[in-house]
Protein backbone atom coordinates (compact mmCIF):
# COMPACT_ATOMS: atom_id res chain seq x y z
CA UNK A 1 0.00 0.00 0.00
CA UNK A 2 1.55 3.67 -1.03
CA UNK A 3 1.58 5.99 2.19
CA UNK A 4 0.52 9.18 0.87
CA UNK A 5 2.16 11.36 3.87
CA UNK A 6 5.70 9.26 3.14
CA UNK A 7 4.94 10.80 -0.44
CA UNK A 8 4.60 14.16 0.86
CA UNK A 9 7.65 13.85 3.23
CA UNK A 10 9.85 12.97 0.35
CA UNK A 11 9.75 16.20 -1.43
CA UNK A 12 11.87 17.38 1.69
CA UNK A 13 15.70 16.32 1.96
CA UNK A 14 16.72 14.11 4.82
CA UNK A 15 19.54 15.82 7.03
CA UNK A 16 19.91 18.60 4.15
CA UNK A 17 21.56 15.76 2.27
CA UNK A 18 19.57 12.51 1.86
CA UNK A 19 16.93 12.46 -1.49
CA UNK A 20 14.80 10.25 -0.57
CA UNK A 21 13.38 8.71 -4.10
CA UNK A 22 11.95 5.27 -3.57
CA UNK A 23 8.25 5.05 -1.95
CA UNK A 24 6.80 3.43 0.14
CA UNK A 25 9.23 3.44 3.05
CA UNK A 26 6.82 3.61 5.81
CA UNK A 27 4.64 -0.37 5.70
CA UNK A 28 1.47 -0.78 8.32
CA UNK A 29 3.38 2.33 10.48
CA UNK A 30 6.31 0.83 10.28
CA UNK A 31 9.82 2.17 8.40
CA UNK A 32 11.64 -0.23 6.10
CA UNK A 33 14.80 -1.58 7.61
CA UNK A 34 16.95 -0.07 4.33
CA UNK A 35 15.40 3.24 4.95
CA UNK A 36 16.38 2.87 8.85
CA UNK A 37 19.84 2.09 8.25
CA UNK A 38 20.24 4.90 5.21
CA UNK A 39 18.48 7.60 7.66
CA UNK A 40 21.15 6.60 10.41
CA UNK A 41 24.02 6.35 8.33
CA UNK A 42 22.90 10.36 7.38
CA UNK A 43 22.03 11.34 11.06
CA UNK A 44 25.57 10.28 12.13
CA UNK A 45 27.24 12.36 9.50
CA UNK A 46 24.87 15.30 9.29
CA UNK A 47 22.18 15.46 12.05
CA UNK A 48 22.34 18.20 14.43
CA UNK A 49 21.76 17.93 18.40
CA UNK A 50 21.72 14.23 18.58
CA UNK A 51 23.52 11.60 20.52
CA UNK A 52 27.23 12.53 19.59
CA UNK A 53 30.07 9.69 19.57
CA UNK A 54 33.72 10.90 18.57
CA UNK A 55 34.36 8.39 15.89
CA UNK A 56 31.76 9.86 13.74
CA UNK A 57 33.78 13.21 14.10
CA UNK A 58 34.18 14.44 10.37
CA UNK A 59 32.41 11.80 8.40
CA UNK A 60 30.36 12.35 5.80
CA UNK A 61 28.56 10.36 3.16
CA UNK A 62 29.62 9.88 -0.50
CA UNK A 63 27.31 11.97 -2.95
CA UNK A 64 26.53 8.53 -4.24
CA UNK A 65 24.42 7.34 -1.17
CA UNK A 66 23.18 10.63 -0.50
CA UNK A 67 20.21 9.49 -2.54
CA UNK A 68 18.57 6.70 -1.68
CA UNK A 69 17.86 4.20 -4.18
CA UNK A 70 21.58 3.72 -5.05
CA UNK A 71 22.12 3.02 -1.00
CA UNK A 72 19.42 0.75 -1.61
CA UNK A 73 20.57 -1.45 -4.45
CA UNK A 74 24.45 -2.06 -1.84
CA UNK A 75 21.71 -2.84 1.11
CA UNK A 76 19.63 -5.14 -1.37
CA UNK A 77 22.56 -6.92 -2.32
CA UNK A 78 24.68 -7.09 0.61
CA UNK A 79 22.09 -7.12 3.49
CA UNK A 80 21.47 -10.13 5.81
CA UNK A 81 19.59 -10.43 8.94
CA UNK A 82 21.17 -9.16 12.18
CA UNK A 83 23.76 -7.08 9.65
CA UNK A 84 25.55 -3.49 10.96
CA UNK A 85 27.17 -1.67 8.42
CA UNK A 86 30.54 -1.18 9.05
CA UNK A 87 32.61 1.99 7.48
CA UNK A 88 36.28 1.59 8.63
CA UNK A 89 37.19 -2.09 8.75
CA UNK A 90 38.20 -2.67 4.62
CA UNK A 91 39.70 0.95 5.62
CA UNK A 92 41.06 1.64 8.63
CA UNK A 93 40.25 5.04 9.84
CA UNK A 94 38.05 5.65 6.89
CA UNK A 95 35.32 8.60 7.50
CA UNK A 96 33.58 8.44 4.18
CA UNK A 97 30.72 5.64 3.87
CA UNK A 98 30.45 4.66 0.68
CA UNK A 99 30.01 1.23 -1.28
CA UNK A 100 33.70 0.71 -1.77
CA UNK A 101 34.55 1.54 1.48
CA UNK A 102 31.42 0.20 3.26
CA UNK A 103 30.79 -3.52 4.21
CA UNK A 104 27.39 -5.44 6.19
CA UNK A 105 29.26 -7.60 9.01
CA UNK A 106 27.78 -9.47 12.09
CA UNK A 107 26.19 -7.68 15.17
CA UNK A 108 28.95 -9.66 17.14
CA UNK A 109 31.76 -9.35 14.89
CA UNK A 110 31.33 -5.26 15.53
CA UNK A 111 30.78 -5.72 18.97
CA UNK A 112 34.45 -7.72 18.71
CA UNK A 113 36.34 -5.18 17.43
CA UNK A 114 34.46 -2.24 19.11
CA UNK A 115 36.59 -1.80 22.19
CA UNK A 116 35.83 1.22 24.98
CA UNK A 117 38.25 2.16 26.66
CA UNK A 118 37.65 3.54 29.90
CA UNK A 119 39.57 7.30 30.68
CA UNK A 120 40.20 7.10 34.02
CA UNK A 121 41.83 3.44 33.79
CA UNK A 122 45.85 4.62 33.79
CA UNK A 123 46.41 0.76 32.31
CA UNK A 124 45.87 -0.40 28.89
CA UNK A 125 43.50 -2.13 27.05
CA UNK A 126 42.00 -5.49 28.86
CA UNK A 127 43.87 -4.85 32.35
CA UNK A 128 43.19 -3.89 35.73
CA UNK A 129 44.39 -4.33 38.79
CA UNK A 130 44.48 -7.10 40.95
CA UNK A 131 42.68 -6.69 44.32
CA UNK A 132 44.44 -8.56 46.45
CA UNK A 133 48.21 -8.58 45.31
CA UNK A 134 50.28 -6.44 43.58
CA UNK A 135 49.82 -8.16 40.25
CA UNK A 136 47.61 -7.19 37.12
CA UNK A 137 44.65 -9.51 35.52
CA UNK A 138 43.71 -9.36 31.74
CA UNK A 139 40.72 -10.22 30.97
CA UNK A 140 38.36 -10.48 27.51
CA UNK A 141 35.31 -10.28 26.91
CA UNK A 142 33.65 -13.72 24.57
CA UNK A 143 30.12 -14.62 23.57
CA UNK A 144 28.96 -11.48 26.19
CA UNK A 145 31.12 -13.28 28.92
CA UNK A 146 34.27 -12.20 30.79
CA UNK A 147 37.21 -14.42 30.64
CA UNK A 148 39.83 -14.11 33.07
CA UNK A 149 43.17 -14.89 31.18
CA UNK A 150 45.61 -14.82 34.47
CA UNK A 151 47.70 -12.37 36.73
CA UNK A 152 50.46 -10.98 35.06
CA UNK A 153 53.62 -8.80 37.00
CA UNK A 154 53.20 -5.42 34.82
CA UNK A 155 50.09 -3.82 33.20
CA UNK A 156 52.23 -4.49 29.95
CA UNK A 157 52.50 -8.19 29.83
CA UNK A 158 48.49 -8.03 30.74
CA UNK A 159 47.93 -6.15 27.76
CA UNK A 160 49.90 -8.78 25.91
CA UNK A 161 47.84 -11.41 27.18
CA UNK A 162 44.65 -9.80 26.22
CA UNK A 163 45.49 -8.67 22.65
CA UNK A 164 47.14 -12.35 21.57
CA UNK A 165 44.11 -14.01 22.78
CA UNK A 166 41.87 -11.26 20.62
CA UNK A 167 44.06 -12.26 18.10
CA UNK A 168 43.21 -15.91 18.65
CA UNK A 169 39.95 -14.90 18.29
CA UNK A 170 40.02 -13.32 15.23
CA UNK A 171 41.60 -15.93 13.29
CA UNK A 172 39.02 -18.27 13.68
CA UNK A 173 36.76 -15.50 12.17
CA UNK A 174 38.67 -15.90 9.01
CA UNK A 175 36.01 -18.14 6.87
CA UNK A 176 33.22 -16.06 7.64
CA UNK A 177 34.85 -12.90 6.66
CA UNK A 178 36.26 -14.14 3.33
CA UNK A 179 32.98 -14.89 2.61
CA UNK A 180 31.33 -11.32 3.36
CA UNK A 181 34.27 -9.60 1.56
CA UNK A 182 37.90 -10.44 0.77
CA UNK A 183 39.65 -8.00 2.23
CA UNK A 184 37.35 -8.00 5.66
CA UNK A 185 39.12 -10.14 7.66
CA UNK A 186 42.75 -8.41 6.96
CA UNK A 187 40.52 -5.10 8.55
CA UNK A 188 39.94 -6.99 11.22
CA UNK A 189 43.76 -7.96 12.29
CA UNK A 190 44.89 -4.05 11.61
CA UNK A 191 41.81 -2.85 13.71
CA UNK A 192 43.06 -5.09 16.31
CA UNK A 193 46.98 -4.42 15.78
CA UNK A 194 45.85 -0.60 15.51
CA UNK A 195 44.63 -1.26 19.83
CA UNK A 196 47.64 -2.66 20.98
CA UNK A 197 49.35 -0.20 23.39
CA UNK A 198 52.82 1.42 23.13
CA UNK A 199 55.71 -0.80 25.20
CA UNK A 200 57.41 2.21 26.07
CA UNK A 201 54.24 4.12 27.73
CA UNK A 202 54.43 4.49 30.98
CA UNK A 203 51.69 2.85 33.05
CA UNK A 204 51.05 3.37 36.99
CA UNK A 205 51.96 0.42 39.39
Amino acid sequence: MYDNNASRKSNRSVFGVGNLDVHPVIINGVRTRAYRVWFSMLKRCYGKGTSYRPDYEGCTVDLHWHTFSNFKYFYDKFYFDGAELDKDLLFLGNKVYSKERCVFIPQWLNTFITVRTDKASPYPIGVSAASKSNKFQAAIKCNGENKHLGLFSSPYDAHLAWYDAKLKIAYGYKEICDFLHPDLHSGVIKKLESLKADPNCCYSI
